[in-house]
């Protein structure tokens, strides 16, 4: 069947520079995630130009890239040798998401068995033991409990202050003011 074009993003000039905090913010169907894809390389602009300088850790579809037939140990592996990460970074990296993810037993489960909680806290942990230059979070933080909200703040805190740029989608202004400098309202 033929579909109507739709142009998401027609008209928008935003520029977001190193270690800068954003939020992008909007009703349902405004546009953010698709902004986000864009920036990830999961979609290609098919007008205007879009200008991606350094790493992205994108945390955007609760699961997303982990095998739901492995445990989490086995994802946190495979997740941080796709990143590129080998030897002796790779096994700190390791210790660091098991510490701070704190599933205990549960790591040796399927992800498939995980609550949307700890599928969260699982996601949140990986992506950031690669110290990205960019991470963009959508909407993955609304999944935990107010402890592991204080936890991803407190790591995300310490990113945003070592120069990583943050891009951060959430219907939440509580979350908005408590992470972002900046916002960017899409309409329509």
């Amino acid at each position: 069947p033929e579909f109507k074009e739709f142009e998401a993003l027609s008209g928008l000039n935003l520029r977001i520079n190193h270690g800068e905090r954003w939020a992008i913010v909007g009703r349902n169907g405004a546009g953010k995630t698709t902004l986000l894809r864009l920036i990830t390389g999961n979609f290609a602009p098919t007008r205007g130009r879009l200008e991606v300088q350094g790493s992205v850790q994108a945390l955007m579809s609760m699961g997303l890239g982990f095998n739901p037939e492995f445990s989490g140990l086995e994802n946190i592996r495979a997740s941080l040798a796709y990143n590129g990460l080998m030897g002796q970074a790779f096994r700190r990296a390791v210790d660091e998401v098991v510490e701070f993810v704190e599933l205990g037993p549960f790591l040796e489960q399927p992800v498939r068995t995980y609550s949307l909680g700890m599928q969260a806290r699982l996601q949140f942990a990986t992506a950031t033991a690669v110290r990205p230059d960019i991470l963009i979070v959508d909407e993955v933080l609304s999944a935990g409990d107010g402890y592991f909200a204080t936890k991803c703040a407190e790591r995300m805190r310490r990113l945003t202050e070592s120069g990583c740029t943050l891009l951060l989608v959430s219907h939440s202004p509580q979350q908005v003011l408590q992470f972002c400098d900046h916002a960017a309202w899409l309409e329509g």
